[in-house]
């Protein structure tokens, strides 16, 4: 029974407890061992006639002195109700849907389920509005040979059907008698009823599992369930989610209700999925034109492609998808209907909690449970790792209701995320650069505890912050734009197969000149040119963008700059062919760091000149250098072994040394020294270096004629680089393309 009105809920008492004691939904559902799922219906009024050993285990795990644990107690304790039976609920059902589509494999599932598990089984309906939980429900019904009754539960109104009266419905519908007056009575009554006679009992839209558990009685009704909610399960229940039809499901929809005369003109497919194949959209659209014989699909299509008069366009009648929508919004509570209002900014695939509490400003304790409770009505999707979606016609309903509110509230949703994002962004790229300290929280204490999960964070999380620095950029926030860019220098080189560093460079430059800062402009470039290398095998570009680089670095007097640029220089060069003129911007980077007594800045140009020398044929020379870097580098990891610069620098020595030794013919020691060079990378975490070592690896092997052992590192190396959401460097990926198709080596090794 629901609680009286005159008492506080047992869900308020709770949650007020829980946070008081300062726990966590999912600390609490653990010392009580129940689900959080549970906890979090019990505490939003969704059970609202909890189970007397649920609550005696929350108030025991509350610890809760001996008024308070009896308030609660006494708050669960379900009230007679004796209401005289009225009219209010409906027991004839709507009629069958005669153009029913699709739902194949739903279908199979509910019936197969329904005939093993015999009399007394049950099956939950469960989805978003429109998406065809009521007309699935008849269609199962339909093709059952036996009786079957209907109650409409009445799941979204204010106050929805009791328990109480949905079984009077049912006993007046199945005993033709009059409905018990008690709970008691009306339960006895029903339990006799469906022993004996069986039927197939439809539920539709319920609002509570309170109104179902009476309703299910050990073999007797097979019952069906539809509800927006994802109610808990019951012994012999099973779950069914509707999820969008399929394209062609969508598409043979359309041709059932459009006729062939309005189909010469548009893509019936276009329509299908601007509707999201969401039944209740497709049937609206396919309506609307059957409504106006002079048009045709393409007059529907073109006015739905503006997003922004898309749910305006869904209607047909009294048929409306946002009417559909809007019988589970009006019944939000105000931060529910705050958190699903501002994730409708959030454009990426998914996002989780703390995007959510960041959009709409609020705890991120509050926007779980806004978004548990929008999951539980089928307007937000839950995806695998506590991750959340929006279909695309919910979003717009939901942008529609937050456009509804204050006149900038879209825009200060839109820069709370992408300000949130931003700092996180810079927070979790600071745990890789040498100069800044990851462990410090940000504005607003944001902040990743390792870096780890600062690296996690970025790969996982990067629709989100690309949309959110072009933004900004867009914005013209130049000084953010730089900054962020800089944070993430180094971790680039550890994500280099990203596939988008060249543009994300390429705004930290312009912002760099709309700032006047000539160093910063030379500092951006160098890294432009970085990634023309690692990201397009632009060699051209790359020597372009570190000239420019270098006059912007002399303009503002900073060496340091200058030094990364003949770096930069002289690596494009040689990779280019042109050894010569590397050689020179090798030399003339390491005089500069030596000038300027940069140790680090020397150390990488040296790696880089050694392999210039080796390339023009200094064996001797090229041999001595590496020798000589991958020694410091070991000292240095020696005594500190989280030295990342100097395990970045061990890495490039050895990287270069295969190189080196593969163009010597030395092929056992190119396979040891690619080994070091990949263990190493590993440890780095530096993917890019990792799989450049399996192709030098390859190719040695290729060349003593281990063709299985050659075989294993390319594919080895090619299975990573598909792993990669990036297409970054091009040429290794058709270099190992190439030697996996011929079944040998490097065609330059011979």
């Amino acid at each position: 029974m629901a609680p009286s009105p005159e008492r506080t809920s047992v869900g308020d008492l709770v949650r007020r407890a829980r946070l008081a004691a300062g726990l966590t939904l999912e600390d609490l559902a653990v010392r009580a061992d129940i689900s959080a799922r549970a906890l979090s219906d019990i505490e939003r009024g969704v059970s609202t006639n909890p189970r007397r050993s649920t609550i005696e285990a929350v108030v025991q795990a509350l610890a809760l002195p001996g008024e308070a644990r009896d308030e609660v107690l006494v708050a669960a304790r379900p009230v007679e109700d004796t209401v005289v039976p009225d009219t209010r609920f409906l027991t004839t059902p709507p009629p069958a849907v005669v153009d029913f589509t699709g739902r194949r494999d739903e279908l199979r599932i509910i019936q197969e389920h329904l005939t093993t598990a015999g009399p007394g089984s049950s099956v939950l309906v469960h989805g978003a509005p429109g998406i065809g939980k009521t007309s699935t429900a008849l269609e199962v019904v339909r093709r059952a040979d036996r009786r079957a009754v209907f109650v409409d539960l009445d799941g979204l109104a204010a106050r929805p059907l009791t328990p109480l009266r949905v079984l009077q419905a049912l006993v007046a519908q199945v005993g033709g008698t009059a409905a018990p007056r008690t709970f008691a009575a009306a339960a006895a009554a029903w339990q006799r009823l469906a022993t004996e006679h069986r039927p197939v009992v439809l539920l539709d839209g319920a609002a509570s599992d309170d109104q179902v558990s009476a309703v299910l009685v050990p073999e007797g009704a097979t019952v069906l369930v539809t509800s927006r909610r994802a109610l808990p399960l019951h012994p012999g229940m099973r779950r069914v989610t509707l999820e969008p039809l399929t394209g062609q499901d969508g598409v043979r929809l359309l041709e059932r209700i459009v006729p062939v005369g309005q189909r010469s003109r548009g893509d019936l497919d276009e329509l299908a999925q601007l509707c999201a194949l969401n039944p209740l959209a497709l049937r609206v659209a396919g309506n609307r034109l059957l409504a106006r014989p002079a048009w045709d699909v393409e007059d529907v299509v073109a006015r739905l492609r503006d997003e922004d008069r898309r749910l305006r366009g869904l209607v047909a009648g009294d048929l409306a998808v946002a009417a559909a929508f809007a019988l589970s919004y009006d019944g939000f509570d105000e931060v529910t209907a705050r958190v699903f209002r501002a994730v409708s900014v959030i454009t990426s695939d998914d996002f989780d909690a703390r995007a959510a509490a960041a959009a709409a400003d609020v705890p991120v304790l509050d926007a779980q449970d806004a978004l548990d409770e929008l999951v539980d009505l089928g307007l937000v999707e839950r995806r695998r790792d506590d991750r959340h979606r929006l279909h695309d016609l919910v979003r717009l309903f939901a942008l529609d209701r937050l456009r509804q509110g204050t006149g900038d509230a879209e825009a200060l949703a839109t820069d709370r995320l992408r300000s949130w994002l931003l700092v996180k962004l810079e927070r979790a790229g600071a745990w890789f650069e040498p100069d800044r300290d990851g462990a410090a929280a940000g504005n607003d204490g944001v902040g990743l505890p390792d870096a780890e999960t600062a690296r996690s964070w970025i790969e996982r999380e990067w629709r989100h912050w690309w949309w959110a620095f072009q933004a900004t950029a867009a914005a013209g926030h130049h000084t953010t734009v730089v900054d962020v860019a800089d944070s993430l220098h180094w971790f680039s080189d550890r994500w280099s197969d990203w596939g988008r560093w060249r543009d994300l460079f390429a705004l930290s430059v312009t912002a760099a000149q709309a700032l006047g800062d000539a160093r910063l402009e030379g500092v951006h470039l160098g890294y432009v040119a970085w990634a023309e290398m690692i990201e397009r095998a632009d060699h051209a570009s790359a020597v372009r963008a570190a000239r420019a680089s270098g006059s912007a670095a002399r303009a503002a007097g900073d060496r340091s700059v200058e030094g990364w640029a003949s770096f930069y220089e002289s690596w494009a060069l040689s990779t280019g062919g042109d050894h010569e003129a590397a050689l020179v911007a090798a030399a003339r980077a390491v005089s500069v760091f030596a000038e300027i007594d940069d140790v680090d800045g020397r150390r990488q140009a040296s790696v880089r000149l050694a392999n210039v020398l080796g390339r023009l044929g200094d064996g001797a020379a090229a041999g001595a250098a590496f020798d000589e870097l991958e020694r410091d580098a070991s000292e240095r990891l020696a005594a500190d072994p989280d030295d990342q610069v100097a395990r970045f620098d061990a890495v490039s020595a050895m990287s270069f040394r295969t190189e080196f030794l593969l163009s010597q013919r030395q092929w056992a020691a190119a396979v040891a020294a690619a080994d070091r060079a990949r263990r190493e990378a590993a440890r780095l975490d530096w993917r890019l270096g990792e799989v450049l070592a399996l192709r030098d690896r390859g190719d040695a092997l290729a060349a003593i004629g281990d063709a299985h052992g050659a075989t294993a590192a390319f594919q080895a190396a090619m299975d990573s680089l598909r792993s990669s959401p990036g297409a970054a460097r091009p040429d290794v990926r058709e270099s190992l393309s190439e030697r996996l198709a011929a079944g040998r080596g490097s065609p330059a090794v011979t």
